[in-house]
């Protein structure tokens, strides 16, 4: 132990003597921790955002559908009536779980003259859901989801201006009942909201009992979404859910987010590959730099090292104590470039990086991408530049030691 403790004082001041060499392989390390802590910041942003829009726009943590109606000679029906017993285990459920139903259908909607054949309406509790609404799904013109009444629609940007509507007027929506015939509603145009995606233009909001009225579905729904306050019992509340419908043999199905969100998880695996292809290529270059470094410093020491070996110190303890420069090196400079990279990650957490693109802005859920710091990437990170500088420095000195050193102290 008091060897060992010796050689690390050795190191030390090699450190401080080696000071060009020192700076060099420093200011390498700095740059690739900081590189790396920001780059796991933005997959870990990105990764949040997406799992957040997804589940509180489109599919909640768990949802709940009903099984297709077949009828005589029309299309089945997507929409039932929610079975009293899925109620009450949800109501009374000790983790106090929000539970959102909706109902959508595809539609026809006419205006001023102009018809769009293309639409899809969607029934919601403006209460329950405008919360997420207002924030993913910015209303420019009229009232916020969360004043949307019975008898209101809210369109998009681009659906209110093809077919030319105001404000305060009339848009006439046709849908296909469940007998085989049309049924029109008149309802006011109350709010204008701006897309987030190219897709989403054909995306209208109406209230749920608006839309049950016009579906002549009162008290039905074509979905269940169910928000859980701690991600980590979705499964236990799945398996729950499951056990319930077998019991009371109702024709429903639970999934959770993962099974219906696979574009969106693709997106994040995608991401997670490029930054892993980015983070490995930025080690390569980093460790054959710092390798070339370490072993030019150990060329110039090498009358240095002969002493020591001619001395009688093993070549074990001239590897022990040129590993511990290099895990001084690691400890000192990676720890630097972590905090370089976590002050980059925190500035941008909280100004947010522009986002351009309206399909990545829907995905997202917002225009900025918010990079998130957690405690056990910069720990992986710090890991990582320790076994970085460590093996950067036993390539060189294993070479020194097996064709310099050796041959030189036989010669000796």
């Amino acid at each position: 132990m008091v060897k060992f403790l010796l050689f690390f004082q050795l190191a030390f001041k090699n450190l401080r003597r080696f000071r060009r060499r020192t700076f060099l392989v420093g200011l390498t390390v700095i740059l690739c921790a900081a590189v790396l802590v920001f780059n796991n910041s933005l997959g870990n942003g990105i990764e949040d955002q997406l799992l957040k829009n997804l589940v509180t726009l489109q599919t909640g943590h768990l949802q709940l559908t009903p099984q297709p109606t077949e009828t005589s000679g029309a299309a089945p029906i997507y929409w039932q009536s929610l079975p009293p017993a899925l109620l009450e285990f949800l109501g009374n459920h000790p983790d106090r779980l929000a539970f959102h139903p909706r109902l959508e259908s595809a539609v026809m909607i006419q205006a001023r003259g102009q018809t769009i054949t293309r639409a899809f309406l969607m029934g919601l509790e403006p209460a329950k859901e405008s919360f997420f609404l207002d924030s993913l799904l910015p209303v420019r013109e009229g009232r916020p989801f969360s004043a949307l009444k019975a008898g209101a629609i809210v369109l998009s940007e681009e659906y209110a201006r093809r077919l030319k509507v105001l404000l305060g007027e009339t848009v006439t929506v046709t849908v296909h009942t469940r007998s085989s015939g049309t049924r029109m509603m008149d309802l006011l145009l109350s709010g204008i909201f701006k897309k987030a995606s190219p897709w989403q233009e054909f995306f209208m909001f109406a209230s749920l009992s608006s839309v049950q009225e016009l579906l002549e579905a009162p008290g039905q729904v074509s979905s269940l979404r169910v928000l859980v306050k701690d991600p980590g019992r979705i499964g236990r509340l799945k398996a729950e859910l499951q056990g319930v419908i077998r019991h009371n043999q109702l024709s429903w199905g639970v999934k959770d987010f993962r099974e219906m969100g696979g574009f969106s998880l693709g997106i994040i695996q995608a991401n997670h590959f490029s930054i892993l292809l980015m983070d490995t290529l930025l080690l390569a270059v980093t460790a054959l730099g710092i390798s070339l470094l370490v072993l030019l410093s150990l060329q110039l020491r090498l009358p240095e090292l002969q002493v020591l070996s001619l001395l009688g110190t093993s070549p074990g303890w001239i590897m022990i104590m040129v590993l511990q420069e290099a895990l001084l090196l690691g400890l000192i400079f990676g720890s630097a470039g972590a905090l370089l990279g976590l002050s980059f990650s925190a500035y941008f957490h909280s100004q947010g990086i522009p986002v351009h693109s309206l399909p990545l802005s829907y995905l997202l859920g917002s225009n900025q991408l918010i990079p998130t710091i957690r405690p056990t990437g910069i720990a992986r990170v710090m890991l990582l530049m320790l076994g970085l500088c460590v093996l950067s420095a036993w390539v060189p000195i294993w070479s020194i030691q097996r064709y310099g050193l050796e041959k030189r102290r036989r010669y000796a």
